[in-house]
């Protein structure tokens, strides 16, 4: 009778999942700022797979006859020093700020989970040593930690998302492990202890699917973090390497040349500052509605 439960516990799967889908539809219809920012980021995704279809322009081409031309109908970011244009660079460096911020956050919630239940879950002695390692970690600013791990690692796009996925592990864990200290306590948790299951399925089978929520409501503010961490570095240059276009190395290119051409660091600020608020107004959607107490009434 045991073994029969998960079948029948899992068969209204499907439709609950569906369920909670179509509430989650209509709960974003009546958001209108963060449909508008989901519509932004499924913009930027496209701009991000379909670049060298959408870019007027090679990023690499130099041009010194159309050196700093404003924006126009056949330049609309305008050209920086060597003739580039800039909306061309803006829509490459899509690409790769997008690439950062999903796989660094990834990167860091695989790796802060696993660290953080394992400390919640496993006994006190393996907690205090996890822990204290996360604690040391926490004590360095974000971006001084990135840019230590980067200079382990050196430069280069892997680095980049590496240096930030790792600087985001003891935040995750840190959220992990509080979360697995209430839930271990539950019933279910001690029931599947007591019937002589291991710590790596109570994690991946009990714990971890009771995590989704607090993970998918970090994950979606970590991202545009990950990004501005991203700028940050290669407008310091312990980013991405030149000549690829990236948004914080295009702003750097142009801060020499901020009073004779605005248009090179400032339209790609606006760029950054957009989809840093769409993801922004799309978490806060995203953590209202998996909040219980504000989703009363969309639950009946």
């Amino acid at each position: 009778m045991v073994q029969a439960l998960p079948s029948v516990a899992s068969a209204p799967a499907a439709p609950a999942a569906r369920s909670r889908w179509r509430a989650f539809g209509r709960s974003l219809r009546r958001n209108i700022p963060a449909l508008l920012s989901l519509a932004f980021i499924v913009l930027l995704v496209i701009i991000a797979v379909f670049a060298p279809v959408l870019a007027p322009y090679s990023p690499s081409l130099v041009s010194a006859a159309a050196s700093f031309r404003p924006p126009t109908w056949q330049h609309p970011f305008g050209t920086d020093l060597f003739g580039r244009d800039i909306l061309s660079r803006v829509i490459y460096g899509t690409r790769l700020s997008l690439l950062v911020g999903v796989l660094a956050v990834a990167i860091g919630a695989t790796g802060g989970t696993l660290l953080g239940m394992m400390a919640g879950i496993s006994t006190r002695r393996v907690d205090q040593a996890i822990m204290r390692c996360i604690d040391v970690a926490l004590a360095f600013p974000f971006i001084l930690l990135a840019i230590l791990i980067l200079a382990f690692f050196g430069s280069g796009v892997q680095n980049v998302m590496l240096a930030v996925g790792i600087a985001y592990v003891p935040r995750f864990a840190r959220i992990t492990h509080a979360s697995t200290l209430s839930l271990r306590e539950m019933e279910f948790v001690s029931a599947a202890r007591a019937s002589g299951a291991g710590i790596g399925r109570v994690m991946l089978r009990h714990i971890l699917p009771n995590l989704f929520q607090v993970l998918t409501v970090y994950g979606t503010f970590s991202i545009p973090i990950a990004i501005l961490i991203e700028a940050a570095l290669d407008y310091l240059g312990l980013g991405v390497l030149p000549p690829t276009p990236t948004w914080g190395a295009i702003i750097n290119e142009g801060r020499q040349s901020l009073m004779i051409a605005p248009w090179e660091s400032v339209l790609p600020g606006v760029v950054i500052m957009l989809a840093v608020l769409a993801f922004n107004l799309f978490g806060e959607a995203v953590a209202s509605f998996l909040d219980p107490k504000a989703n009363i009434g969309l639950q009946r």
